[in-house]
């Protein structure tokens, strides 16, 4: 696979990150044409995409995905998550990192989020199992920061992440949930 240098520094930053929105995306990029990475190579977001896309598709069952999320102050935006389409069930999401036990609780988190009025439910509307308060804020907090999870902190409610809604598109359809569309950048057909 030979993905260009600066391509790679990108993929690798998204990697490590989970998901990143448009903004953070280029200033990524923007930080990596002042590193002296990928001389000559696009800073364009939707072009970087497709060509990271393009690679990835030859030799992995990986890609980049996109979609537009409503913004807790209002308006949306883009986010970007690298996926495994293939393995879209929870406890595969992980690459199997996950316990039968977190799979499960992670599960009871999205069914009930997926059958509150407005998809935000508060800490105390989950039922925690077995786990203390703190250990099961310590879980939501977890799942948060991998992009499982968005905390509203306005209104300190939970809702489906960008991974939930891109790798577990179908988990949440099955749940009856409308899941944003997604964005799949690696179509080159528009000339580019």
């Amino acid at each position: 696979m030979s993905i260009p240098s600066g391509h790679q520094a990108f993929l690798q930053a998204l990697a490590q990150r989970k998901v990143m929105n448009e903004k953070q995306a280029i200033e990524v990029l923007k930080m990596i044409g002042k590193s002296g990475i990928g001389k000559n190579q696009s800073t364009d977001v939707d072009d970087v995409i497709k060509t990271i896309n393009k690679k990835l598709i030859q030799c992995s069952e990986l890609e980049i995905r996109g979609v537009y999320l409503a913004k807790e102050n209002g308006g949306t935006e883009r986010v970007f998550v690298l996926i495994n389409p293939i393995n879209d069930e929870i406890a595969k999401a992980e690459g199997n990192s996950i316990s039968a036990t977190d799979a499960a609780l992670f599960r009871k988190v999205l069914t009930k989020i997926a059958n509150s009025s407005d998809y935000h439910c508060a800490l105390t509307d989950f039922d925690r199992g077995q786990l203390t308060l703190r250990k099961f804020t310590t879980f939501l907090n977890v799942l948060t920061e991998q992009g499982w999870l968005e905390h509203f902190h306005a209104h300190d409610t939970f809702t489906f992440g960008t991974r939930t809604f891109v790798e577990l598109a179908d988990h949440l359809r099955n749940m009856e949930v409308d899941v944003p569309q997604q964005i799949f950048l690696a179509n080159v057909s528009a000339g580019k």
